[in-house]
């Protein structure tokens, strides 16, 4: 069987042949030898486990598909492999399999519940909102022969309605790629419950109806200047790809930036200006608690600290931050870790964690959405908050003059910001970059 097609030298090469880890998105700037790197993944273990290697790789759209057969078409047909047209099927001469498929709404998974893959792919992942599709289609990743290296594989650019579960999930542990993100949760073999780690005692070890389940997934990202072949046969790729459109769209389909927000509300927003190192908050400092409260989708706690524009001796070094800027110092964040969905806790647990995590401050203000007031539906939050001695008075709710003020605090005055955020409010770090236009609202924010 002639397997001539081969990965290019770079991360392309580096991805391929990452065959050990089980989940990996590799993704970044267009015309980085994706698609390329999902064909020749699949294709490398045809000749391993023959028969028994079983591929399905997904579009979003019907349509989509139409550059997948072509491409594999070219790849494919040197491997003796024959393309069956009604089944959209790809079969091999040893009994390889690889189906191509699309996936375009997130109930349209469940048709492939009960069948078997070793490996599975989509193609542009950021275009699915919702992380659903991938996690459902996880479940599908088994086979009873012996198969060590069953994996998934994706690829995506920056942008799309998916961008935001797509970063979180592979980006945001390490934007530099290359580092494996290690999980380990336990699930009962009787009742189906799960535990992560960190909920995991003695007990539950020793109990054999709770089986450890040890998974990775890793980020590698595309360049284009690592696609060769394409800048040898394109060398103005790049300068097309520059007049495409604004900055923004520039910087993630040139440079494969996350971060760069076609339409993001705070585009004044910038890392290396914005965002602090961990630092001890001066006692005497102001003291301000926020909270925008949240059950099915996520709460928001956030503490900072108003600066009096003295300098801070940190040990190592020393501090500014101009007279009256705001340092958010400190968040807590009830998220499951998917897009907008909240972790279902009470108002007086969050009122206990919060008491708990400002042991010993002194909190001079403390604001919070007015919904938290509401009695109409019996004791309210807010009164069930002061029953844990977490007390809050009513924010002013405009919610147009508050966006506008944070970004006059972001621009700052003579080019120094007014706002900044340590590096461990991790969850807003991650956020305010991604927000975007409330497209019936011109002026307002989606919160969506």
């Amino acid at each position: 069987m002639n397997y001539s097609w081969r990965p290019q030298k770079g991360t392309q090469l580096k991805a391929i042949t990452a065959t050990w880890c089980e989940e990996l998105f590799f993704g970044g700037a267009r015309g980085g030898g994706k698609s390329d790197f999902l064909l020749g993944d699949y294709a490398q273990d045809v000749n391993v486990y023959k028969e028994h290697w079983h591929g399905i790789i997904f579009r979003r759209i019907a349509k989509e598909l139409d550059e997948l057969i072509k491409r594999s078409t070219q790849i494919f047909t040197p491997m003796g492999a024959i393309y069956k047209v009604q089944e959209k099927k790809w079969v091999f001469p040893n009994g390889a399999t690889l189906r191509l498929a699309f996936l375009e709404r997130d109930e349209d998974a469940d048709k492939y519940q009960g069948l078997q893959f070793t490996w599975i792919a989509f193609d542009e992942l950021s275009n699915w909102p919702t992380d659903v599709p991938y996690s459902k289609l996880k479940a599908c990743l088994r086979s009873a022969a012996y198969v060590p290296h069953k994996r998934i594989r994706s690829s995506g650019n920056p942008g799309g309605p998916g961008q935001d579960w797509v970063k979180t999930r592979f980006i945001d542990y390490d934007p530099n790629g290359f580092k494996p993100i290690k999980e380990v949760k336990y699930i009962n073999s009787n009742t189906g419950d799960q535990l992560q780690l960190i909920d995991i005692n003695e007990e539950i070890v020793r109990d054999p109806t709770w089986k450890k389940i040890e998974s990775t997934r890793m980020f590698i990202p595309s360049k284009l200047q690592d696609n060769l072949i394409l800048m040898k046969n394109d060398p103005l790729y790049i300068a097309k790809l520059a007049q495409a459109g604004g900055k923004e769209l520039v910087k993630r389909w040139v440079a494969g930036d996350w971060s760069a927000i076609e339409g993001a509300y705070f585009d004044g927003f910038d890392k290396s200006k914005h965002i602090v190192g961990d630092f001890i908050i001066p006692a005497h400092w102001t003291r301000i608690r926020a909270f925008d409260w949240g059950y099915s989708a996520p709460f928001c706690v956030l503490w900072g600290a108003v600066s009096d524009g003295s300098l801070i001796n940190t040990g190592t070094g020393t501090l500014f931050f101009p007279k009256d800027s705001i340092i958010i110092y400190r968040e807590y964040y009830g998220t499951t870790g998917k897009p907008n969905e909240g972790i279902k806790i009470n108002a007086d647990e969050i009122a206990r964690e919060i008491k708990k995590m400002q042991e010993g401050e002194e909190i001079n203000d403390q604001v919070a959405d007015p919904s938290i007031f509401d009695v109409s539906v019996g004791v309210s939050i807010n009164e069930q908050m002061n029953k844990e001695g977490i007390f809050w008075r009513h924010a002013d709710n405009k919610r147009v003059a508050g966006w506008q003020q944070i970004r006059t605090r972001l621009k700052g005055v003579d080019n120094k910001p007014l706002l900044f955020i340590m590096t461990s409010a991790k969850s807003l770090t991650r956020t305010i970059p991604i927000m975007q236009y409330d497209k019936t609202k011109p002026e307002d924010l989606d919160t969506k």
